[in-house]
């Protein structure tokens, strides 16, 4: 689900992962992100995955990057923190930020949302 929310800093996507996330929930997502005219185009993404489980490997990790690197043109700056609690989802998150092919697309792994609002709004 994601959902419009603001605070202090302004506008940011809040999302709430489904307890099993497909690599079709990721393409639809950055699809949404992508086709979203009405953001702002500096955006922070808060992703909560920590209850979820994903079931995607990582063959499909630069497929994500590249789908990631489309949309990141329609933006300035993406600030993107992701909770995540399980090992698999963890480990493919660190890759995907490791195939990173956008200057502005900022990504960060967290296991409490508290430390991942805290640097979101931190230079923002």
């Amino acid at each position: 689900m994601i959902k419009v929310d603001q605070d202090s800093k302004g506008i940011f996507l809040n999302i709430i992962s489904k307890k099993q996330i497909e690599l079709r929930d990721m393409l639809e997502g950055i699809n949404y992100l992508k086709e979203a005219s009405h953001l702002p185009r500096k955006i922070r993404l808060l992703e909560d995955a920590s209850l979820s489980t994903v079931m995607f490997s990582d063959d499909d990790i630069e497929l994500l990057a590249k789908c990631m690197y489309e949309a990141s043109k329609e933006f300035l700056l993406i600030k993107h923190a992701i909770i995540l609690s399980e090992p698999n989802g963890t480990a493919l998150a660190y890759l995907l930020k490791s195939y990173n092919y956008a200057s502005n697309y900022h990504l960060q792994i967290f296991s409490k949302k508290e430390s991942a609002m805290e640097w979101l709004n931190k230079d923002f």
